[in-house]
């Protein structure tokens, strides 16, 4: 509760305000836990982790597919667009579709 009374002010901030009244052993391990998992404090976090990318690819074809369903103006009856394309060979296809449902696309 001190620390979400101190206005998420972090670690060190939390630690010498408590520190002043109260100890109890590990008491920095204990609140350095409490507000590394403080869920305000990782929604207002300036600092990102950068993840090193980590290209994936396929061992064969249409093992992985990246599909979309775009919407377009209505032309005979068909509102929507599905197109389907193959990581490893680039292969596309897409066609025009009436519905976007599960039925719809497991007909594409």
């Amino acid at each position: 509760q001190a620390h979400e009374n101190l206005g998420h002010r972090g670690i060190d901030a939390t630690f010498h305000t408590i520190n002043m009244r109260f100890f109890w052993p590990h008491m920095r391990l204990h609140i350095r836990s409490h507000v590394k998992s403080c869920h305000q404090c990782q929604l207002h976090s300036h600092q990102h982790v950068e993840i090193p990318l980590q290209p994936s690819t396929p061992v064969t074809i249409f093992q992985k597919v990246y599909v979309d369903v775009m919407f377009m103006p209505k032309a005979r009856g068909f509102r929507y667009i599905v197109a389907a394309r193959d990581d490893l060979s680039g292969f596309c296809e897409a066609r025009a579709l009436k519905k976007n449902n599960a039925k719809a696309l497991a007909k594409f």
